[in-house]
């Protein structure tokens, strides 16, 4: 097949997501029927493939938080590109860290095509609903924002805002909520020479992510628009991120002239800003003001200068030590075309030291867009580790965009980096562009995709935990409204129990209530004979936990307890600690007839359930609001 015909394309797609579709549509209820990311391209495929390609669902760079933690309800809360029917679709999900389960994945929006700069970005507001940036990819169409219309709740969003893509939309959004001063959102624009660069930076903010404090069409208001962040000759991209009230942004510029040449293809030079106040105040990493748009490129801001040096500069990520001064992680290139031919694919670190920056080498790679991401956390003893976890190892398809995984780690302040582990080894596709979790529990840290880079293919979700020595896959179908992940690789003695479905390295009731959605999961054939089946539900309540059906405390006694237990959620929505025997998200009269004929059991025998109870059991599916 031609990987750079369109019409193949689009046809393998069709192909591909009828296999997805057999349970589920887009159109039922604006859902998915699993987690399938975008496969893009951009332009056309030379000696050694696109410019970059692959599965892009966590593409760009430039975008800023993709995934968030929220201790509220207990729950990663993440937005990606999928594909769907109708191509692109801004889809919105989230994983329950006490289930261990996914919830089935939401469309927001369905912008077309293949353009994975069409991806959403997003924020959790202090009220716990949830705020997504639809963004545009410069004037190929309108952008929005959405809001929950719950809290916490992913079935419904509104629009609260939509911006045409002529002088009011956005791009690379980067939106942030700051405690107690609502919504900081920086943006790109692409605005129209001779007024200015091609890719402005700018800023908006909101009180409540819904009234803004700025006008945004450029055209209409001139005097009175969203605030102009920088704007540097030809144009320059962003990278973001926030540490308490302060939020810092990276950027490089797209100079006029270079030994590179001009525009975007030769974007050099690395700069520095940062806001404590939502925008009211930019300063240098020194703290010392700067006055804003900047339009020099030699200004406050520059953190490095490379452009006479002829290199260009690839941001990859802002994030913060733990005592709040800025590391940049950032690639420098001698050409932007992929090959052998160019060598010069440097992964760095800029850390300011409170006096200075100061510039490490990290690695070097075969592509100018293999994104990983780094991850800054203390150790007992005070000190720092820096974690890298990124696909910065050779893949199945050289000099193409990302590759196989590898986890570094520096104790030394980013001076010397060991590769720790290759979670995934020698995979058939490249993983690409890996991402970090705002705020992150230990069991999804990063979140990423996979892909053929030569040519359309499925493209997996993933998430692995802090140390990345366990990772998921996320299901392309799913069943029910959650489901279990799938491990598909654990390092040597980080494999869950026998029982522990949902990794949280306990055995105990949520494990058991995970049980109906692991029918798919290689971690459901608890008695290791081949398959998932009502079987193995009976091994984990009776051999795992040594108890039987009926026991909702887990004390391997049936009796007054449970009962109790029963009595106070009758006829309400539980779980089996609640009393929901049957599993089937109710506790009913068929749950007290199972405690019944259990009655008095007291961990001295376990006897076998019947066949007709475990028949009941399996034969009914959960439903649950997202």
């Amino acid at each position: 097949m031609n990987s750079g015909n369109p019409r193949a394309i689009a046809a393998l797609r069709v192909l591909t997501l009828l296999t997805l579709l057999s349970t589920n549509t887009l159109a039922e209820n604006n859902t998915l029927p699993g987690y399938a990311g975008i496969w893009y391209g951009l332009g056309t495929p030379g000696p050694y493939g696109y410019k970059y390609s692959g599965g892009l669902g966590t593409y760009p760079q430039q975008h800023g938080t993709l995934a968030t933690y929220a201790h509220q309800v207990n729950r990663t809360y993440f937005v990606y590109g999928s594909d769907s029917p109708d191509g692109l679709a801004s889809a919105i999900s989230y994983y329950d860290h006490t289930t261990g389960l996914l919830a089935r994945p939401r469309v927001l929006t369905v912008p077309g095509g293949d353009d994975a700069h069409n991806n959403p970005t997003m924020t959790i507001l202090e009220d716990g609903r949830l705020f997504v940036a639809d963004n545009a990819h410069g004037f190929s169409r309108d952008s929005s924002f959405l809001i929950s219309e719950q809290p916490w709740d992913i079935s419904a969003f509104t629009t609260t805002l939509s911006l045409t893509r002529s002088g009011a939309n956005f791009s690379y959004g980067n939106p942030y909520t700051i405690p107690g001063q609502g919504v900081l959102f920086l943006h790109t624009h692409y605005d129209l020479p001779p007024d200015g660069a091609e890719r402005n930076l700018y800023w908006n903010t909101s009180p409540d992510g819904i009234t803004w404090d700025h006008k945004w069409n450029l055209n209409l208001f001139p005097d009175h628009h969203r605030p102009l962040l920088s704007n540097l000759e030809k144009g320059q991209y962003q990278v973001s991120s926030q540490y308490g009230n302060v939020v810092g942004t990276a950027f490089n510029m797209h100079p006029a002239s270079s030994p590179n040449g001009s525009g975007l293809n030769a974007r050099t030079n690395l700069y520095y800003l940062q806001t404590p106040d939502a925008g009211r105040t930019w300063t240098a990493a020194n703290g010392a003001t700067v006055q804003t748009p900047l339009t020099d490129t030699i200004n406050p801001a520059l953190v490095a200068e490379y452009a006479s040096a002829g290199l260009n500069v690839y941001l990859k990520q802002t994030t913060f030590d733990t005592q709040g001064n800025p590391v940049l992680v950032y690639l420098t290139a001698d050409d932007y075309s992929p090959g052998p031919d160019r060598f010069d694919r440097t992964l760095h670190t800029a850390r300011w030291t409170g006096s200075t920056w100061d510039i490490r080498d990290v690695l070097t790679t075969d592509h100018n867009y293999d994104q990983g991401s780094m991850v800054i956390t203390q150790a007992e003893d005070g000190s720092e580790i820096w974690s890298i976890l990124g696909p910065y190892l050779d893949g199945s398809s050289p000099w193409r965009t990302g590759g196989d995984l590898g986890y570094w780690q520096s104790d030394d302040l980013g001076q010397t980096w060991q590769l720790s582990r290759q979670p995934l080894p020698d995979a058939a596709t490249h993983h690409t562009y890996v991402r970090n979790v705002n705020k992150a529990q230990d069991a999804f840290a990063f979140l990423w995709a996979d892909g053929d880079p030569d040519t359309f293919s499925t493209s997996h979700l993933y998430f692995a935990n802090a140390d990345a020595t366990r990772v998921y896959r996320m299901p392309l179908s799913m069943e029910h409204d959650f489901a279990l992940p799938e491990l598909v690789w654990a390092e040597e003695g980080c494999w869950p129990e026998p029982g522990d479905l949902n990794g949280d390295g306990v055995i105990n009731a949520n494990d058991i209530d995970s049980f109906i959605y692991a029918t798919c999961a290689s971690s459901g054939d608890l008695d290791t004979d081949g398959q998932v089946s009502q079987y193995d539900l009976d091994h984990l309540v009776t051999s795992i936990l040594g108890t039987t059906f009926g026991d909702a405390n887990l004390d391997r006694r049936v009796d007054l307890l449970d009962l109790s237990q029963l009595a106070a959620s009758f006829g309400q929505t539980g779980g089996w600690a609640d009393g929901d025997f049957d599993l089937n998200g109710i506790v009913n009269l068929n749950d007290l007839s199972i405690l019944a004929a259990n009655f008095g059991f007291d961990g001295t025998a376990v006897p076998e359930p019947s066949i007709p109870v475990l028949v009941a059991i399996m034969g009914l599916q959960r439903r649950r609001r997202l």
